[in-house]
């Protein structure tokens, strides 16, 4: 995950005023923890199947963002079966991976609540999605 800070002047900028940055931080990769995974956001959530939510005909997507760079995303249905394991690894997208609601098997998943963990680096998270028709 790249390293963000927010630069913020102390005063208003006058005639003669200087900025001085070290960018030496700039792109370094801070470790993953708990913390880290717990930003991870699933949206639309709920998705609304019939929507159409940022897609084309026939697609279902639902979207992870803030994901690390590197991370195993496991799908459950709330009685436990495994939907689906993804192994992610960040190609220049940002964190964010694109679900398109199949299965292993390639079978779209029925409307319901759904269980998720993210893990990396020997840390967990686990949260919730809902589907609706």
């Amino acid at each position: 995950m790249l390293f963000r800070s927010v630069i913020e002047p102390w005063s208003w900028f006058a005639d003669g005023d200087k900025w001085i940055a070290d960018l030496g931080n700039l792109g370094a990769k801070s470790a993953v923890d708990e913390n880290m995974l717990a930003k991870v956001t699933v949206s639309p959530n709920p998705y609304l199947r019939h929507s159409g939510y940022n897609e084309s005909s026939g697609e279902h997507k639902l979207k992870f963002s803030k994901l690390p760079t590197k991370c195993e995303i496991n799908i459950f249905t709330v009685s436990g079966e495994r939907v689906k394991t993804i192994k992610f690894e960040d190609n220049g997208y940002y964190g964010n991976y694109f679900w398109d609601q199949k299965t292993g098997n390639g079978d779209l998943v029925a409307p319901g609540l759904y269980i998720y963990t993210i893990e990396a680096n020997n840390h967990k998270h686990i949260s919730k999605f809902a589907i609706v028709r």
